[in-house]
């Protein structure tokens, strides 16, 4: 994100988080909020995801599992939509 700072290509970017563990890594996803805010781009909350996923699981396992795959298409739809309603808006200036 440095190279990032004090740019125009960031300026009110939609951007999610998909986080892979809800209980570790809450202060760097709190800091990497403030962050993203900071530099003005435009966190699409709903699109944002916290999967409970155990380092027990092997990537099939994680792949397998309908829940994560309906949660993650979810997230995906629910960004794509505020991408296109970025994009319908009279001040959209361009992904």
């Amino acid at each position: 994100l440095d190279w990032l700072v004090g740019g125009h290509e960031f300026y009110q970017k939609p951007v999610a988080f998909f986080h892979l563990n809800a209980e570790r890594g809450q202060f760097a996803r709190a800091q990497l909020s403030e962050v993203i805010k900071t530099m003005s781009g435009s966190i699409i909350e709903e699109a944002c995801l916290i999967l409970p996923v155990s380092k027990a699981l092997s990537t099939e396992e994680i792949i397998n599992q309908a829940e994560y795959c309906l949660a993650i298409q979810a997230a995906l739809s629910a960004f794509e939509q505020a991408i296109q309603k970025e994009k319908a808006s009279p001040s959209w200036g361009g992904l």
